[in-house]
């Protein structure tokens, strides 16, 4: 009984000390390339390229949003965390904004560039690249 005791202990010792693989509080925010928080979207302006997803992240502790695009296209739901993502295919600006706060508060752009190789040309006149 005098040994069951000391490895009944160091047993416990081991367990305690173990990892843990589910899940925790403490994980960092999904990665995302808009953050949504409480009345600013950040950053305001994102630049992509067409065919890439862009993804917009609500900060920790954030209250209800959503992501609105002013061309009608479906946004996010209503939410105060996770991640809403939307693949643009063409070219061109995509406003946004959140309907609970408005625009003059709360709204941003995704300015989205011909995808290279795209045979768009780019440009303008005489070729060259897109500012985006």
């Amino acid at each position: 009984m005098r040994h069951f005791i000391p490895l009944a202990a160091a047993l416990l010792g081991v367990l305690a000390c173990s990892g843990d693989d589910g899940p925790s509080d403490n994980n960092p925010p999904p990665e995302s390339d808009i953050t949504v928080g409480n009345n600013f979207f950040n950053p305001g302006a994102f630049n992509a390229a067409a065919g890439t997803p862009v993804v917009w992240g609500w900060a920790a502790g954030a209250v209800d949003h959503n992501v609105t695009f002013d061309d009608g296209a479906a946004g996010s739901a209503t939410q105060s965390s996770g991640t809403f993502q939307r693949t643009f295919a063409v070219a061109g600006a995509y406003p946004y904004h959140c309907t609970i706060h408005g625009e003059a508060v709360m709204s941003g752009v995704v300015n989205v560039a011909a995808a290279e190789g795209s045979g768009n040309g780019g440009g303008g006149p005489g070729g060259g690249s897109s500012p985006y």
